[in-house]
């Protein structure tokens, strides 16, 4: 469901690994025949909930719950449907918990894909863009491209702030021309000194001013 390679892992980004997600919750419904069976299957696994729904007769999942017990069907896995409903409610009804949040506008982006393989650092000098915006825009990208150790493939589809398409397009054929600015280059090595570009530490800290609605998180 996800790709992990040089170039990236999607485990990283929460839009690869949301997509990932919702692909492996709807082939536990279509072979459960149940969202909250699919949900629990999400975290014992299709072949538990089957085995669940073979021996006590029902698909019925408070009746799963409470009754069955066999192989990894354990503490965690009977908990896991209700702490679903739980975070849904809190999702859903926010307000009523946490009162008044700052929530984020959701993200707006594009797709750029290179029509040859180009080195991060070098496509996004040329575009005149910011290196730490766009990483944050492609959290799935590896340390070798962020650090240009590898290029990022031709036909990759890089994300990249909406509306900037032609932008990128205009760098890349600039690039391919064989000519870029060293001034812009230089700018975007001293970005990349004072970034913490690949450090997982910097991905993974939030606070309150990073939330964004469930709503909108995957606009674009």
């Amino acid at each position: 469901f996800v790709n992990i390679d040089g170039i990236a892992d999607e485990r990283n980004d929460p839009i690869m690994a949301s997509h990932a997600a919702a692909a492996l919750l709807r082939q536990n419904y279509d072979a459960l025949g149940s969202w909250p069976l699919a949900i629990n299957a999400y975290n014992s696994g299709r072949a538990t909930l089957q085995r669940a729904v073979n021996v006590l007769g029902t698909s019925d999942i408070a009746t799963i719950i409470l009754n069955y017990s066999g192989g990894v069907y354990g503490f965690a896995s009977r908990n896991f449907y209700p702490c679903f409903l739980a975070a849904l409610d809190l999702a859903n009804h926010h307000p009523k918990y946490f009162g008044k949040l700052k929530i984020e506008a959701p993200i707006r982006y594009e797709y750029y894909s290179p029509r040859s393989a180009q080195f991060f650092g070098t496509l996004v000098a040329a575009a005149g863009a910011s290196l730490d915006e766009i990483a944050h825009l492609n959290p799935h990208f590896t340390e070798a491209i962020l650090s240009d150790s590898r290029k990022i493939p031709a036909g990759y589809q890089l994300r990249i702030p909406k509306g900037s398409q032609s932008v990128f397009a205009q760098a890349e054929g600039t690039l391919l021309n064989g000519g870029v600015s060293a001034t812009a280059i230089a700018k975007t090595e001293a970005e990349r000194s004072h970034s913490d570009l690949g450090a997982p530490e910097a991905k993974s800290g939030s606070d309150e001013s990073d939330l964004i609605s469930p709503a909108n998180a995957l606009e674009r």
